[in-house]
């Protein structure tokens, strides 16, 4: 896919500029899921032509309220600069339009100390082919020196239109 910027939590990987990304994932019928993603070309701590790469798996489960929850873990790694490199365990909570995630690093995008991501994603139809979509995220450093940090907050709002095998 090619993204029209790359964001992740609130901090742009592409320095405002398009960026390619490419994602192969599989859903086990039993519920487990696992995938890699690359995103080329980024910039991050001033170094242009770095890639990202993430690996993550999990198990997802459907409850008899309809709810379905999930856990799982990633492993994130820059190409040239190792110091950004984390990994996360995740748990997480769904519903029909609401869905919320709280991920554990022991550090996080070169932060020293164990963080916590809180995400809450939701959507409103507005016709049978349009959805607007709001996202919010909040990243708090549990321990020190990340605990000294101010916490992060991002949000974002998108509209999203679907055309068949296309959204």
């Amino acid at each position: 896919s090619l993204a029209s910027e790359y964001s992740a939590r609130g901090v742009s990987l592409s320095d405002g500029s398009p960026a390619p990304q490419l994602s192969l994932s599989y859903d086990a019928p039993a519920g487990w899921y696992a995938g890699v993603f690359a995103a080329p070309r980024l910039v991050l701590a001033g170094r242009d032509g770095v890639t990202k790469m993430v690996a993550y798996g999990g198990y997802a489960r459907r409850l008899p309220s309809g709810l379905s929850w999930e856990t799982g873990a990633s492993n994130t790694s820059f190409s040239h600069l190792s110091a950004y490199n984390y990994r996360e365990v995740f748990l997480g909570l769904a519903s029909d339009r609401l869905s919320g995630r709280v991920y554990f690093a022991p550090a996080y995008y070169g932060y020293r100390g164990r963080t916590a991501y809180l995400e809450l994603t939701g959507f409103h139809p507005l016709s049978e082919r349009i959805k607007l979509i709001a996202r919010a995220g909040i990243l708090h450093g549990l321990t020190r020196p990340a605990a000294n940090a101010r916490d992060r907050v991002d949000m974002r709002v998108a509209v999203s239109y679907d055309a068949g095998r296309f959204n």
